[in-house]
C-alpha cells in the first residue's frame, strides 16, 4: 500500500465530521497511517489512484449532497468518472427518515464507487437522526476488517501527525472566539461587547462565509412574537449582515453556533470533578480552558458510544446498556445528554482532555430566512421558539433559543448562509399553496415580502397553524394586510388548542380539497415548512387524500400525481 487511508466527509453541520475524525482516530490506534479529507478540498482526480476509502456523509433536504460533497459526487456520476477497481470502500450516511430520499447522499457515494468497479469491504450504514449507536457499529466493522486485513507491512508510508485541515470545524472554531492558529481562521472578538470582526464598509473582494469561516454578525433586533398567556414563547430576530456580501434569498436558511448553558457546563465539571480552568488541547493544536471549550466548542446533548463506555468503564447503567447491545445502548442515550451520563456514572473518573477528546464538535443550529432582501437586504430575520423543558427529571434549554432570549446580549454570533435552491419562489405569475405552522411561517413570510415587491399573477394562499388564535398568531397584522392588498389571496388557519377536538393545518387541506385541487391542476406549487414527524407526514397524506376524493383517483394514481408534483418540482419540503 502506497497511499494512505483516506477518510472523506461530507457534512452540512459537522455532525458527518465529525464521526469521520471518530473512524480517523480508530484507524490510526490501529497503527495505520490515514487522513481525514473534506470533499471540498479533495482533488477528485486522486479517486483512481486510492486503494482505501472511507466516507462519510450527510444528506441535505430530500436526497441532496451536503454542499461541500456536490462536486465530488456529480464527478463519479459524470461521464469522465475513472475505473476505480483497485478501490476497497465503505459508506456511511447520516440522514432523516422523515424524508421520502433517507440518506440519499451515501446511497449515492456507495452505489458510484460499486458502479465504478471498486470493493465494498462492509455494507453501507444508514443512519437516522439518532446516529451515534449506528455509526458506532459501522465504524467497529471498517476497524474490525482493518484489524484482519491490514495494508501489506513496509508499503505504507511510516505514520505521521495528522496533517493540517485545509479547512474543517476543528480547525476554525478556536479563532472564532479568541483561540490562535496561524492562518486561515476568522478571529472573533474575546469579549461579548467587542464590535463583530467585519467592518460596515465593503471588504475589496467578496468573501465566502461559511461553517467553517463564519461571518460574525449581530442581533440589533428583537420582539415577542407571541401573546400574553400563550404556552410558547416565538421570537422575531434580526441580525447585522452589513458589510458581509452575503446574498440570500426567501427559502434559504442561516447556520448559527450558540453557546451551551452555564448550568450544563458546570454540573459537568462539577459531576467529574474537573478544574474549569484545565488547559486542553484542540484538535488544531490551540489551548484553552476547559469551562470554554465545553461553553463555546462541544456539543453537550449528543453523547457518542465511545463517551458512554469510557464513563460506564467501571458500571453503572451505561455499562447495562452496552452489555444488552445496540437498541439498549440506543435507547439509553436517546434520553440523556452528556450532563445525564455523567450523573449516572458518579464514580467515573475522566480527566479534561479525555472529556475534551471524546466530545464532538457543537453543530450549528439552521434558521430559515424569515424576510425577502429585496425589503432589507443588511438584516436577516428569524423566528425562533424558546424552547424550556425537562428532561430526566431536570430542567434544560433550547441551547440556541435561549442563548438568543437571555444571554446572547451584544455578543457576536457566528452565522453562514445555507443556500437551498430547492426551496424557492417560482415566477411570480405562478400560484403558491404555502404550509408553515407555527415557526414554519418563516420562509413564508419571505415570499409575501418578495412577492409584495414582485407582483405578478400569481396567488398565494397560507395554511397556518398553532394552538390558540388569540395568542399565537404569529405576524397576525402583517397576514392580514397582505390580505387586504391582495399579496395573500386566500387564509386558512388550524387552531388546535381552540375547540375540543384537536384541528391542525393537514385537516384544513382536507376540508378546502376541492379548491386545493383546482389550485394544483392549475399548476400551483406546495411549499411545505415545520416539524418533520407530525406535520409534514400528516400534509403529505392529505394531499394524497385530496387526489382521491377531489381527482377520482385509486391510491396508486394519487400515489403517482404527488409523486409527480415532486418530479415536477412542484412540491418543496423544508422539514426538521
Amino acid at each position: 500500500m502506497g497511499r494512505p487511508i483516506r477518510v472523506l466527509f461530507g457534512t452540512e453541520t459537522g455532525n458527518a465530521e465529525g464521526c469521520a475524525e471518530e473512524l480517523l482516530e480508530g484507524v490510526q490506534a490501529l497503527g495505520l497511517t490515514a487522513e481525514l479529507t473534506d470533499m471540498d478540498d479533495y482533488d477528485r482526480d486522486e479517486i483512481a489512484e486510492e486503494e482505501y476509502v472511507f466516507i462519510v456523509t450527510s444528506t441535505f433536504g430530500n436526497g441532496d449532497a451536503p454542499y461541500n460533497a456536490e462536486q465530488f459526487l456529480d464527478f463519479l456520476k459524470g461521464p469522465d468518472a475513472p475505473d476505480v477497481s483497485s478501490l476497497r470502500f465503505a459508506v456511511c450516511g447520516l440522514g432523516d427518515r422523515s424524508y421520502p430520499n433517507f440518506a440519499q447522499c451515501g446511497k449515492d457515494f456507495d452505489a458510484r464507487l460499486d458502479a465504478l468497479g471498486g470493493t465494498r469491504v462492509v455494507p453501507r450504514m444508514d443512519c437516522d437522526v439518532d446516529f451515534e449507536v449506528p455509526f458506532d457499529q459501522w465504524k467497529r466493522q471498517v476497524l474490525g476488517w482493518l484489524a484482519e486485513n491490514p495494508p501489506e507491512a513496509g508499503d505504507a508510508p511510516a505514520p505521521a501527525a495528522r496533517p493540517e485541515k485545509k479547512g474543517g470545524f476543528w480547525g476554525k472554531v478556536s479563532g472564532w472566539f479568541g483561540g490562535k492558529k496561524a492562518e486561515d481562521v476568522v478571529s472573533a472578538p474575546t469579549s461579548p461587547t467587542s464590535t463583530p470582526a467585519p467592518a460596515t464598509s465593503a471588504p475589496a473582494e467578496k468573501p465566502t462565509w461559511t461553517r467553517d469561516n463564519p461571518f460574525m454578525s449581530k442581533v440589533v433586533a428583537r420582539r415577542l412574537l407571541s401573546g400574553e398567556g400563550s404556552a410558547k414563547e416565538t421570537m422575531h430576530y434580526e441580525l447585522d449582515l452589513t458589510g458581509s456580501g452575503i446574498e440570500f434569498h426567501g427559502g434559504d436558511s442561516f447556520g448559527v453556533f450558540p453557546h451551551n448553558p452555564p448550568a450544563e457546563v458546570a454540573g459537568i465539571l462539577e459531576g467529574l470533578g474537573l478544574d474549569p480552568e484545565a488547559a486542553v488541547t484542540l484538535k488544531d493544536g490551540s489551548t484553552r480552558a476547559l469551562r470554554s471549550v465545553l461553553t463555546r466548542v462541544k456539543d453537550l446533548q449528543r453523547v457518542p458510544v465511545d463517551l458512554l463506555r469510557a464513563l460506564a468503564d467501571a458500571g453503572g447503567p451505561g455499562a447495562d446498556a452496552l452489555a444488552a447491545g445496540g437498541e439498549a445502548t440506543a435507547a439509553y442515550l436517546k434520553e440523556r445528554y452528556v450532563l445525564d451520563v455523567v450523573r449516572d456514572h458518579p464514580d467515573a473518573a475522566l480527566d479534561a482532555q479525555r472529556l475534551t477528546d471524546l466530545l464532538r464538535a457543537l453543530p450549528p443550529r439552521l434558521y430559515s430566512v424569515a424576510n425577502s432582501p429585496k425589503i432589507d437586504a443588511d438584516r436577516v430575520h428569524f423566528v425562533v421558539e424558546t424552547l424550556r423543558y425537562e428532561r430526566q427529571g431536570r430542567p434544560c434549554e433550547g441551547v440556541a433559543s435561549v442563548w438568543f432570549a437571555d444571554r446572547v446580549g451584544d455578543e457576536p454570533v457566528p452565522l453562514y448562509l445555507q443556500p437551498n435552491t430547492a426551496f424557492r419562489l417560482p415566477a411570480p405569475d405562478v400560484d403558491i399553496i404555502m404550509v408553515g405552522p407555527g415557526t414554519g411561517i418563516a420562509p413564508f413570510r419571505a415570499f409575501l415580502q418578495e412577492r409584495q415587491v414582485a407582483g405578478g399573477s400569481g396567488r398565494s394562499w397560507l395554511f397556518f397553524g398553532h394552538q390558540h388564535q388569540a395568542t399565537d398568531h404569529l405576524y397576525s397584522n402583517e397576514l392580514q394586510a397582505y390580505a387586504a392588498s391582495g399579496v395573500l389571496a386566500r387564509q386558512s388557519y388550524a387552531w388546535s388548542r381552540d375547540q375540543d377536538d384537536k384541528i391542525y393545518v393537514q385537516d384544513r387541506i382536507r376540508e378546502e380539497g376541492a379548491e386545493v385541487w383546482k389550485w394544483l391542476q392549475g399548476g400551483a406549487h406546495v411549499f411545505v415548512c415545520g416539524d418533520a414527524h407530525g406535520m409534514a407526514p400528516g400534509v403529505h397524506e392529505a394531499l394524497h387524500q385530496v387526489a382521491i376524493t377531489h381527482g377520482g383517483m385509486d391510491r396508486d394514481g394519487a400515489e403517482a400525481f404527488v409523486q409527480g408534483l415532486v418530479d415536477d418540482k412542484r412540491y418543496h419540503r423544508d422539514v426538521y
